[in-house]
């Protein structure tokens, strides 16, 4: 619809005050009496509201106005069968309708013109014979004279004789009336049977953008007034008026509205002067809290780094102090294997002697006796007794003994891969979560499973021991969601647990007690047997309710056969992370092939002689469909077991800050990436924010550097040279250094902090980079290679979108940046746009735009996800950043279909060319980002085609190639292949 703007010329029923209001709607209340299924002439109709009121009770309605745009809006907003509107002039009438009309109505017209007799002559012609004139015209002498007040629109003003005059030119009769809006006051009688309740003649109502008149409704008093005698009371008075023909009440309001008036500017007057002093304060306290910022962030890496690095060596003193005694106790232990070898009668005896003696001489003899009463049985049935009275001793001579210097939040993680299970799966996840242990947690792992198992997994998301990871699409099977629940566990032991099993009530319980009370890395026992198949021809010797106890076993026994039952099996997490996991290519016993791995590499498996699990069996167990092939699966595993597994690294990012910032949002990009991969990926922050809000980031979160512990990481990334620093002293197999820009640039004017970036780069860390620039740069001035791994654009995220309110007739230009950080150009960009006819927006994350500055709307600290809406509201991007290592947003803005003009910055060079899918203008040149601004306003043929280029620029961008080099570059740091090499 088309929108008429206000001009103070003509009324429009949206616009203007109330007083107006009552004055043009009355006088058309007034013509309608005298329209009643008649033809009507509406001249200077101007918005339309009058004709169409007007046309509800008229046979038929013609609306005329000189002005074509006023005649458009018109047509469009008011729509009846009996309703025409038409382009003229009062003084020039349209030949298109000859025949004569009932009534013309000519409201507020008159005074617009000179030529009043013409116009009258007009009408005559126009009306038939007998037909009537309704017109209105203010009276020069109150309106103007007496007001001392010049309307710029009127041509042409009456007095009452002149308008008398006027008229009796031209018609025989003339009757004049009177309008003002006036205050007063209403008594009537409120007696019932005497009609004098007090209906108005007219009451008006808004509706919408409009006005319009309900049928009158009875009044209520505000006050009562009363007539009391003991003798007859004299007639009820008839209804009075009292009006304020003075406009006492109304002098009154305008008087204090001009007095409310004066204060408001006197007071906009101070509050300008405040705004004044408080932009200089600003601008100082800025500076020096970038100055104090900047300190504090030297101080805090400094304290850090100590922190971290006393923490290290002081692990690293306990564990050179545990590996001198323990290089004695082994020497012991091997000793004692050869007198009393594992297995023999004497062994037992021996072990049982030992930690029978200990319990009498820490506990004394009451809890000696109980023990040996509640454990003799179990110690019977046993092949090796040595947890009867388990002492917890440390060996470091094993793979993953660090693991015990790591801090664990639970004990447990229990793992169950799902597919297609629904009420089995509930009963097999219940007999997890009702075990009589506390500290462990749930993984759910579902694998591309159908809308009824996902259904049954949903019932307990709202359990917080419940962790739920799901793939839409089946893509890795059951090996796939354990390797997941041991990247992922929380707890310092892993349980493994098949989705159609039914665990023990005790069975954690009773596996941790085993584990932590002998030197096992993994601990296995017996299970039930539950079967469900009917008919089948194939004997497999097991019968429902059949009990089987695993035995002992050592590499050799397990080159032979699978003894652990996978169901029953806990193990260290660090042991299973170390060994790399399962390998899904082997599609069968991998559960086999892992204990197997692990038992070669020096790791110790203990069977616990009782019922942990009931084995549900069926028709669909592998180990049932596949006995016909197991020598061939044997012969696999043989060749297979010495490699280690897929697992890969844990790789943990350390960020300087996780609010809004295209390095952060790099960051995050990689991490959600890598974990797609396979990878257990973590962020670490220098400050005390734990969630990245504003990304899309899949559920990453954050967590404070002071919150974390000196574990030992596999990979270990710094992104900012704060973080450097610290990332130099913490525990890692690998350390990197993300290197985005070269952050001397940041402190122009401080050489101490630029000294002290620039030895980051002599650190001892692996260098990675987002651009070929930094690179070169890097080999130039400090001799360092660095792995390249350009940034992308993430079409995921940005895309053309729903804008955000529809382009108007004016270009709009988008400046985006922190405003509160000078080298990113904000100031230059607004200064660029100021003279421009263009509309502007602005996206700060820090900051906001000065008063002085041009900007139609501004948004603050935009989550990253609703970018694209922005950029695709505007039409053209001016980035004016004058320190950059790969400037996103021009990027982001192509892919959401608009056109940049971009400040020569270090890193554009990487995918922007001049007139080719951008403008590209002297970097801090505010001149020349004006012209390039007008000249995309002025060429719509090169803004086009600019966008085209630009789309086409931003698909090479691809997030996931770039992660993909990023993945070469940390598997290419542990490309250690067997599980020998590994050791050593």
């Amino acid at each position: 619809m088309t929108d008429l703007e206000w001009t103070g010329e003509r009324y429009i029923p949206r616009f203007g005050d109330a007083a107006i209001a009552y004055e043009h709607w009355h006088r058309y209340a007034l013509a309608a009496r005298y329209c009643g299924a008649r033809r009507v002439l509406d001249l200077a109709c101007g918005e339309g509201y009058g004709a169409a009121f007007l046309a509800k009770g008229a046979a038929f309605v013609l609306g005329m106005d000189i002005d074509g745009k006023a005649v458009e809006h018109a047509r469009k907003r008011y729509d009846s069968h009996n309703l025409r509107f038409e382009t003229g002039s009062m003084l020039d009438p349209p030949e298109s309708d000859r025949e004569p009309f009932d009534v013309v109505v000519c409201m507020e017209a008159l005074e617009h013109i000179a030529e009043h007799d013409a116009l009258l002559e007009n009408i005559r012609r126009w009306l038939r014979p007998e037909g009537l004139l309704l017109v209105s015209t203010p009276d020069r002498q109150t309106y103007s004279v007496d007001a001392d007040y010049t309307n710029p629109f009127h041509v042409r003003e009456l007095d009452r004789a002149e308008f008398r005059a006027l008229l009796g030119r031209h018609f025989a009769h003339v009757h004049l009336l009177g309008q003002r809006i006036q205050a007063g006051s209403r008594i009537w009688s409120l007696e019932e049977g005497i009609p004098s309740s007090v209906r108005p003649g007219l009451v008006i109502e808004q509706i919408g953008d409009g006005l319009s008149f309900p049928p009158s409704p009875e009044m209520s008093p505000l006050y009562f007034i009363a007539m009391a005698s003991n003798g007859p009371l004299p007639p009820s008075p008839a209804p009075e008026e009292l009006l304020d023909t003075a406009n006492v009440l109304m002098n009154q309001y305008h008087n204090e509205l001009s007095r409310m008036r004066g204060h408001l500017e006197r007071a906009q007057d101070r509050a300008r002067e405040a705004l004044d002093a408080m932009e200089e304060l600003r601008d100082r306290t800025t500076r020096e809290r970038d100055e104090l910022e900047a300190r504090i962030r030297e101080l805090e890496a400094a304290v850090t780094s100590a922190r971290f690095q006393a923490e290290s060596h002081e692990a690293a003193y306990r564990e050179l102090q545990s590996g001198l005694l323990f290089r004695l106790v082994r020497t012991v232990w091997r000793i004692k294997d050869f007198i009393l070898p594992q297995g023999t009668r004497r062994r037992r005896v021996y072990d049982l002697l030992r930690n029978a003696l200990k319990t009498l001489i820490d506990e004394g003899v009451s809890p000696f006796a109980a023990k040996l009463r509640v454990r003799w049985g179990r110690f019977r049935g046993r092949s090796e007794s040595g947890a009867l009275f388990a002492e917890t001793p440390i060996r470091s001579d094993r793979p993953g003994a660090r693991e015990l210097l790591a801090p664990y939040p639970l004990r447990v993680t229990v793992v169950i891969p799902v597919y297609d299970r629904t009420d089995i799966l509930r009963e097999s996840v219940r007999s997890i979560l009702d075990q009589d242990y506390d500290s462990f947690e749930l993984i759910l792992a579902c694998d591309g499973s159908p809308p009824e198992t996902r259904r049954v997994i949903n019932e307990f998301r709202g359990d917080p021991r419940v962790r739920v990871f799901e793939w839409e699409e089946r893509s890795g099977g059951p090996v796939k969601g354990r390797n997941v629940g041991i990247a992922e566990a929380r707890g310092r032991f892993v349980a493994f647990h098949d989705s159609d099993d039914v665990a023990e009530p005790d069975r954690l319980k009773v596996s941790v007690e085993e584990i932590e009370s002998t030197e096992a890395d993994l601990v296995y026992g017996g299970w039930k047997a539950r079967t469900e198949w009917k008919d089948d021809p194939r004997d497999h010797g097991l019968r429902n309710g059949q009990v089987v106890l695993s035995p002992e076993c050592d590499v050799e026994d397990l080159k032979r056969a699978c003894v652990p039952c996978q169901s029953t099996v806990l193990a260290r997490a660090s042991a299973l992370r170390w060994a790399g996991g399962l390998k899904a290519e082997l599609g069968y016993r991998e559960d086999h092939e892992l204990w197997l791995r692990l038992a070669r590499a020096g790791y110790r498996l203990r069977a616990i002689p009782r019922v942990l699990t009931n084995l549900r069996l069926h028709e669909g167990n592998l180990e049932l469909t596949k006995l016909d092939d197991s020598e061939a699966w044997h012969m696999r595993i043989m060749r297979d077991h010495v490699h280690r597994g897929p697992l890969l690294p844990r790789v943990a990012f350390l960020v300087p800050a996780s609010g809004i910032s295209g390095g952060v949002a790099v960051v995050a990009q990689h991490a959600r990436r890598l974990r797609r991969l396979g990878y257990r990926v973590e962020i670490f922050s220098e400050d005390a924010k734990t969630n990245l809000d504003w990304f899309p980031s899949d559920g990453l979160e954050v967590t404070p550097i002071r919150e974390a512990t000196p574990d030992l990481f596999d990979v270990l990334v710094a992104t900012g040279w704060t973080t450097a620093y610290v990332v130099r002293d913490l525990p890692a197999e690998k350390r990197y250094y993300f290197v985005q820009s070269d952050e001397t640039r940041f402190y122009p004017e401080d050489e101490r902090l630029q000294k002290l970036v620039r030895e980051t780069y002599r650190l001892d860390l692996e260098i990675i980079t987002i651009a070929q620039w930094i690179q070169d740069w890097l080999r130039r001035d400090f001799g360092r290679s660095a792995h390249v791994v350009p940034n992308g654009c993430d079409a995921e995220i940005f895309h053309p979108a729903a804008p955000l309110e529809p382009r108007g007739s004016r270009i709009r230009v988008l400046l985006e940046g922190p405003i509160d950080v000078p080298f990113k150009g904000m100031e230059n960009a607004f200064r660029a746009v100021n003279d421009l006819d263009c509309e502007v927006w602005c996206v700060s994350s820090a900051g906001r735009p000065r008063p002085e500055w041009k900007c139609d709307r501004f948004f603050d600290r935009v989550p990253m996800r609703e970018m694209k809406h922005i950029y695709s509201s505007c039409d053209i991007l001016l980035k004016m950043s004058e320190v950059e290592g790969f400037p996103g947003p021009p990027l982001e803005m192509m892919a959401c279909g608009g056109v940049c003009v971009m400040g020569e910055v270090t890193g554009i060079e990487e995918y922007a060319v001049h007139r080719e899918n951008g403008l590209i203008v002297p970097r801090g040149d505010v001149e020349a980002a004006r012209r390039a601004v007008q000249e995309l306003i002025d060429d719509e043929d090169l803004r086009k085609s600019l966008i085209r280029a630009g789309r086409e620029t931003a698909r090479r961008f691809d997030w996931d190639h770039s992660t993909s080099l990023l993945d070469a570059v940390f598997r290419t740091g542990f490309s250690r292949d067997s599980v020998a090499d590994a050791r050593a």
